[in-house]
């Protein structure tokens, strides 16, 4: 369990600490934010409860298979729908789980804005039991402020190697590259 954990924390840091000014997609208007904004944005997607404290997480046992399907209230109104599985096998658990957000409004705690989310995540990962991790989280989300909107795709891959946790980071968060180094 805590190589659980400490997937669902490094991932959330790792989007936080690289998260910067969304640049959008073909398809929607650009959504283009500060740093600080960026930040609180993720911060507000994630504290709602489906990659909080990792949904994709919680359900990964390590002595048995187990699924979600569930439809969730949101914090200021709309609703996320979680469906997902994670199967343990010889060398450790997989865990696919996505979270489909439809006009689910959280408040930043911050700034007390209101953010709406539309669109879908999907988190992906392998969590053995030398203790390693791979994962992936994948989609777009389509979000607004009452000040701004605009699309947001995202697309992250975090490796932790199992000595130590020294791995890294790579990917995009709307539109602007990310990579870095963790743990270690």
């Amino acid at each position: 369990m805590l190589t659980h954990i400490r997937l669902s924390r490094t991932l959330v840091a790792a989007v936080l600490a690289f998260s910067a000014a969304c640049g959008g997609d073909a398809t929607s208007p650009q959504l283009s934010l500060t740093d600080a904004e960026s930040a609180e944005m993720f911060s507000t997607l994630f504290g709602i409860g489906g990659f909080d404290g990792g949904t994709a997480l919680k359900i990964a046992t390590p002595t048995r298979d187990a699924a979600v399907n569930l439809t969730v209230n949101c914090p200021a109104g709309g609703t996320a729908v979680v469906t997902g599985s994670s199967t343990d096998g010889t060398t450790g658990t997989s865990v696919s789980v996505t979270q489909q957000y439809n006009n689910c409004k959280n408040t930043a705690m911050a700034s007390g804005k209101t953010w709406t989310f539309n669109g879908s995540l999907t988190f992906a990962g392998t969590l053995q039991t030398s203790g390693a991790v791979n994962a992936t989280m994948r989609g777009s989300v389509s979000t607004s402020n009452g000040t701004k909107s605009g699309a947001c795709p995202i697309d992250i891959t975090i490796s932790l190697a199992a000595s130590g946790g020294a791995g890294g980071v790579t990917g995009s968060i709307c539109g602007k590259a990310l990579s870095g180094a963790l743990g270690g």
